[in-house]
């Protein structure tokens, strides 16, 4: 550890090897050092410190893996990944630490923790600052490592391609990290949680059924009853995805029914879940007559939830989803003009000029359905939006041989058919 932090401090104030033992000692014996042939004596670290701006101790107690250090790392990483740290702990992370993989392990949990929370410009300059220099160290020597610290660098790089949607590579350091001991078993439950949901989104769907119910077993067994909120939530969402509508219904209701073994805390924030997959699931499957009760039901919950700045927005999406689809002009352009005043996500305000353009082709104003739809159309191809681009495609398509520009339309029609044949 001594060797990957006197290279990240060499490379952090641009000094070359050479020189910063120059005067000191013989670059070959410190490369013996480095190698872990012999000790750094005290007056050498003395020196080598000065010229790093740093303490001697930050030099010789780098290789500290003492057990108490590796406890408080296990503990740390733990309570990440069942999620019961909280920004008070993340903030009062210290800067520095003398032992290089207690200081290693806490970026890691902030970065992981940022990231979790969406909030990707945070843990962005904590990687590129810190943690970037010594994941290409480690990569190298992964097995040498101890299993607290390979528990931390495992979270992070799931987290890490979880939040740019590279399931399958989320799906093998889960695995890693299942086959490391855990003394929490809620810490085991959320990780099989994070396996079933990357089965879920890279379609690997023969084994997310049997996954299900051995968790949800293992929590009756284990007498661990709150998580069957969030364990018929998830397959819930894996039925609907397979398009089993009427049971993915039906698993949201044995949800409800479940938010008894919560706290009243989580029991509200599952029951938002709750309602906001019901109304997915219904304006997907074309329930129109159900939805306006359900978003009563949600603005009711929402009234009593705080810290989501976004929420009225999201009401007011699904209201503009479902005026679109039944074809209400009047309604759509009406519930248009109040999200326009609302503080939105990013993803609501491409809906937003997603249903400008629907508003605008309904109103025959050419220049802004070309003006809005080429706002959003880029970000729902980043993102994959299948719903949207079917939508898109077909109406530039038209659009387009309306026009006799045949070259552009065949274009369109052929993106649709690709999507369309991707669905089936």
């Amino acid at each position: 550890m001594l060797k990957e932090r006197i290279n990240y401090l060499s490379h952090k104030m641009d000094i070359s090897r050479k020189d910063l033992v120059h005067g000191l000692i013989a670059t070959t014996h410190f490369a013996n050092i480095l190698a872990g042939r012999y000790p750094l004596p005290e007056d050498i670290a003395e020196g080598i410190a000065q010229r790093l701006n740093v303490t001697a101790d930050y030099l010789i107690k780098a290789d500290n893996s003492s057990e108490s250090i590796l406890s408080e790392i296990n503990d740390m990483t733990e309570r990440l990944i069942t999620g019961t740290l909280d920004i008070s702990f993340i903030s009062g992370l210290p800067e520095y630490e003398n032992s290089l993989i207690l200081e290693v392990s806490r970026k890691l949990v902030q970065a992981s923790f940022f990231l979790s929370m969406s909030q990707k410009e945070k843990a962005e300059k904590i990687e590129s600052s810190y943690l970037n220099f010594y994941l290409k160290q480690f990569d190298n020597s992964s097995a040498e490592l101890p299993n607290p610290l390979k528990k931390t660098l495992f979270y992070y790089k799931m987290q890490k391609v979880r939040s740019e949607n590279y399931s399958g590579l989320a799906l093998e350091y889960c695995r890693n990290l299942l086959t490391l001991a855990y003394n929490n078993p809620n810490a085991l439950i959320q990780l099989k949680t994070f396996e079933i949901e990357s089965l879920i989104y890279t379609e690997k769907y023969e084994e997310v059924d049997t996954l299900l119910e051995k968790l949800i077993g293992y929590c009756y067994f284990e007498g661990i009853l709150y998580y069957f909120t969030q364990l018929y939530i998830m397959y819930s969402g894996y039925l609907h995805k397979i398009k089993f509508h009427g049971k993915s219904l039906k698993y949201l209701e044995k949800a409800e029914e479940n938010l008894r073994y919560n706290t009243p805390e989580n029991a509200l924030m599952y029951s938002l879940m709750i309602i906001n997959n019901r109304i997915l699931i219904k304006l997907h499957i074309n329930l129109f007559d159900e939805i306006e009760n359900d978003l009563l039901t949600f603005e009711r919950i929402a009234e009593k939830t705080t810290g989501n700045p976004f929420i009225t927005a999201q009401i007011l999406t699904y209201e503009c989803e479902l005026y679109f689809k039944i074809k209400n002009f009047e309604k759509l352009e009406e519930k248009i003009e109040k999200l326009l005043k609302s503080d939105m996500s990013a993803d609501q305000n491409m809906s937003l000029h997603f249903y400008l353009s629907i508003l605008s082709m309904h109103k025959k104003d050419d220049d802004n359905f070309s003006k809005y739809i080429n706002l959003c159309l880029p970000y729902f191809e980043e993102y994959k939006n299948v719903d949207r681009l079917v939508i898109i495609y077909k109406t530039l398509g038209t659009q387009a041989e309306e026009k006799r520009q045949y070259k552009q339309a065949s274009e369109y029609y052929f993106k649709l058919a690709d999507l369309l044949e991707q669905r089936l």
